[in-house]
């Protein structure tokens, strides 16, 4: 294990032997210490005032200031990390264990052979996006910089969660937390969804897998994006793989109202139909709609003929 981390995913923090270290209360240092973390060559003491100071500041005297500072958090005895001299800054980084280029280099070198262990250490890493609430928009080199950072970082993050879900299914146990967690980070992807309701239903949790397709279903709508029917196929196929969804007494859906209990308006095609009309209200696609209902088209017309006519 390398005595430095760095940790540059959610909020930058570093740590030394296990312990994590006090961070300048500058903005900007820490800001410098990420952006030195992620360029191996030198950078020119020019350019880097210009990426985070103004005229007014003094910006080589904040420079030299700031370089003091990090000298106290990734400098030994006997290890000089932090290299500055008159034209140029660099941070040499090769005992450094920085979360973001462990995950890239993960997802570049080979996802598909890497061991499960390995994957599930790396996604296990990731705290949030890169540089969580250092907001420096002022400086829109500097900004333009950290959001392009941010978005390959989720990119990759995203690869390695699919990833770990597709190579794990066969023990959904395993596959859901992070079939959860590619959710949470890409809320609106509807195949990461699809996901998470197969596994729900194959952990026996139908009550949670019915909640995430309508969830999903209505996040991906009002977001404006189209769905192509992989959320609504994961439920109806699971489903009729699996069998009846109540196997489970803890956590079994409530039965459907037998012949006697339900209207006669909603029986048979109607009520088939219009389970899945609702979930994809307000424009329901007939094309979807057969798919998930395993209707043709004249059977779901009749259908809707039916349900509209008595309102």
């Amino acid at each position: 294990m390398n005595a430095l981390t760095l940790n540059l995913l959610g909020d930058l923090e570093v740590i030394r032997d296990g312990q994590v270290l006090a961070l300048p209360p500058s903005s900007k240092t820490r800001g410098l210490l990420a952006y030195l973390a992620r360029h191996s060559r030198p950078l020119s003491r020019e350019h880097l005032c210009d990426l985070l100071w103004e005229l007014p500041d003094d910006p080589r005297g904040s420079l030299r200031w700031s370089l003091s500072k990090l000298r106290r958090l990734v400098d030994d005895a006997d290890r000089n990390r932090l290299k500055a001299d008159r034209l140029g800054v660099s941070l040499d980084t090769t005992d450094i264990d920085i979360d973001v280029i462990g995950l890239h280099a993960l997802c570049q070198n080979g996802l598909a052979t890497a061991d499960i262990e390995v994957l599930e250490q790396a996604a296990s890493r990731y705290r949030g996006p890169f540089l969580e609430g250092l907001e420096l928009d002022r400086f829109a080199d500097f900004h333009a910089w950290c959001l392009a950072e941010r978005e390959a970082a989720m990119r990759a993050q995203t690869t390695l969660l699919t990833t770990l879900v597709g190579r794990l299914a066969d023990t959904p146990e395993l596959a859901l937390p992070h079939a959860h967690a590619w959710v949470r980070l890409a809320p609106f992807d509807e195949a990461a969804r699809a996901w998470l309701v197969r596994l729900l239903l194959a952990q026996h949790q139908p009550r949670e897998a019915e909640r995430q397709l309508q969830l999903g279903t209505r996040l991906i709508r009002e977001a404006g994006l189209p769905l192509n029917g992989q959320l609504l196929r994961a439920w109806h196929e699971t489903k009729l793989a699996r069998g009846p969804l109540a196997t489970n007494a803890n956590t079994a859906i409530p039965p459907r109202p037998t012949d006697d209990e339900r209207p006669s308006v909603l029986e048979g095609d109607t009520l088939e139909v219009m389970r899945w009309a609702a979930l994809l209200a307000p424009d329901p696609d007939l094309g979807i709609l057969g798919q998930v209902s395993g209707l043709g088209t004249n059977r779901i017309g009749l259908a809707l003929e039916v349900a509209e006519r008595h309102q």
